[in-house]
């Protein structure tokens, strides 16, 4: 990967600065996957960034993680090999041979599309964003009620008004677009 531009949150991939530095040479980075596991698809949010590889489960984060919006299950601060963290593989939240269809980064809230076509939404969810019913804002990717596959049990108190095919997701500021 090429990284350049402010770094403040580890966002351009050198370890947490904390300072508002600015990184104005691009320089190449190895992520240190093999050739057939290397991240193909890149999404940036507000000051962070995930890396992943369509159809499995691989994903490198670089940056801010003060709201969980990393999907690393915590809000763990990224200070560890040169400010990369990945996902978890065998984490509780995924199902058996599910694997990441599509990534999508809002301000501080991260919307994760499945192969299984279920919609998992973690980090900041102040405004709603998340699309659970609630300003709870999760840690860990949860699966939006609304469009969770018929097989799936409905969580208590969501609005579930049926299936609908998810074609894009998109998302700002603090809000989220499904279409």
């Amino acid at each position: 990967i090429v990284l350049a531009g402010n770094n403040k949150f580890g966002q351009a991939g050198q370890p947490n600065s904390g300072v508002d530095v600015s990184e104005t040479m691009p320089y190449a980075y190895d992520v240190g996957y093999g050739e057939t596991e290397r991240p193909d698809t890149v999404r940036c949010g507000c000051n962070y960034n995930i890396l992943f590889r369509k159809g499995t489960r691989k994903a490198v984060c670089i940056g801010n993680n003060l709201y969980g919006q990393l999907a690393l299950g915590s809000k763990v601060i990224l200070d560890n090999r040169d400010g990369f963290a990945e996902w978890d593989e065998d984490a509780p939240w995924w199902r058996d041979g599910e694997a990441v269809e599509d990534v999508i980064c809002g301000k501080n809230h991260t919307l994760i599309l499945t192969t299984h076509g279920r919609v998992l939404g973690c980090g900041s969810n102040q405004w709603g964003e998340l699309g659970f019913g609630d300003n709870n804002s999760p840690m860990r990717p949860t699966p939006m009620g609304y469009f969770l596959p018929h097989d799936e049990p409905e969580p208590p108190g969501t609005a579930k008004a049926g299936m609908h095919r998810i074609k894009q997701v998109a998302a700002g500021h603090p809000f989220t677009l499904v279409l």
